[in-house]
């Protein structure tokens, strides 16, 4: 008789394991989906923002241009235009953006770029210049997958 209840032991644990394992996965899976994904409110991007930011743009292509040419006062001209141009960026004209956040990243985001055109502007040899422009592209790209 031991040796039969031993079977039945051996036989049914892996089946009970077995279930445990896809009922933890399944259930697992579900909330990891469930708080996965929170949506963002609605962020709408104004004309008058955007006339704000595109200055900023134009700079960093006239930057870009100037170390493509290896020209380094085109580039120092244009840090000296993104810097203006970062100082008028409105990001007050972001609607939808309740809780600021959005605006907080962006601004955040643009400081950082301020501190890198200034970085640029004390550079002395291209190479050093190209390298502050490399971490800005950075910056600019994510504040422009932000706004």
């Amino acid at each position: 008789m031991k040796s039969c209840e031993r079977q039945k032991w051996l036989l049914t644990t892996p089946v009970i394991l077995g279930v445990l394992v896809t009922l933890f996965f399944i259930t697992g899976c579900k909330e990891k989906e469930a708080t996965a994904y929170e949506p963002r409110p609605a962020l709408e991007i104004t004309d008058p923002f955007n006339k704000s930011f595109h200055p900023v743009l134009q700079a960093y292509f006239l930057l870009n241009q100037g170390l493509v040419d290896g020209d380094t006062s085109s580039t120092n001209e244009g840090a000296r235009s993104l810097l203006v141009a970062l100082s008028q960026v409105r990001l007050d004209l972001l609607k939808g953006d309740s809780t600021g956040t959005v605006a907080n990243l962006a601004k955040s985001y643009l400081e950082e770029i301020r501190k890198q055109a200034d970085e640029f502007l004390l550079q002395n040899n291209l190479m050093a210049k190209r390298r502050v422009f490399r971490d800005m592209t950075d910056n600019i790209w994510d504040v422009v997958r932000t706004v």
